[in-house]
């Protein structure tokens, strides 16, 4: 299958959002459906978590049933996200640090609840500095993982399948920020604009799936070696 490559946002409490700037060789690969599936599972927990907060103010407000996911000491192990990360996630994914940090935020937040419900359970008061700072790791979680998702989803449609190289339009982009770079700095770049002799012909002589594999190992080819810095596109076509 096609790879494409992935960096991601993420963000702490007390903190604005933070964006970790990795090359090609410094993170780990995901076929293309499995992103499709994470990004599946991260709207189905942005939903699920917003009725888990509406549980948990019904349980302290109307006086509801406090459910094993809200008072476990396992609780964040309970609830959608958490039976998704712990048990079916893949792997690979959990090395990446945004879902190091996504999945601690997580347990931080199910851990604020807890206490709280506890709290309440004991007839003990909820001070407003308690009740705020866990409304501020709930809507910290829930924003990291909305740009985790959004992250993930741009960089999706971002690279093209076949190759997993860059596709024209961020590339574009990656041009005018070394343009500006130049300008500013009186420093030089250098762009490499190459295509594969008689492609045509290989095409027509064995056909489009053979044009596929010289495609693909020539990307292959290229992210082996060219530098940590550099940026490769798929410009069109065999180009």
């Amino acid at each position: 299958p096609a790879y494409i490559y992935l960096s991601f946002y993420t963000r702490t409490t007390n903190a604005t959002p933070k964006r970790y700037f990795m090359t090609s060789r410094q993170t780990n690969q995901l076929t293309d459906q499995q992103i499709e599936d994470v990004i599946n599972t991260l709207d189905a927990a942005d939903v699920s978590h917003r009725d888990w907060l509406r549980n948990f103010h019904a349980a302290l407000i109307c006086n509801n049933e406090l459910t094993p996911d809200i008072t476990h000491e396992l609780a964040h192990t309970l609830c959608s996200f958490g039976r998704w990360y712990y048990n079916y996630a893949p792997a690979i994914l959990k090395q990446q640090q945004a879902f190091l940090d996504l999945e601690h935020l997580h347990a931080v937040m199910h851990t604020s609840g807890r206490q709280l419900a506890l709290k309440f359970a004991q007839h003990k008061p909820i001070s407003p500095e308690d009740y705020h700072a866990f409304m501020e790791t709930q809507q910290v979680f829930s924003g990291t993982m909305k740009s985790l998702r959004d992250h993930m989803y741009e960089r999706l449609y971002s690279y093209d399948k076949l190759t997993g190289l860059m596709m024209r339009g961020p590339f574009i982009h990656i041009l005018e920020s070394e343009t500006e770079r130049e300008n500013r700095t009186g420093e030089e770049s250098c762009l490499v604009l190459m295509d594969i002799d008689h492609f045509k012909q290989i095409n027509d002589n064995y056909g489009h799936l053979a044009g596929d594999r010289v495609l693909i190992n020539l990307a292959r080819y290229l992210r082996k070696h060219v530098r940590l810095y550099d940026s490769i596109c798929r410009y069109g076509g065999e180009e």
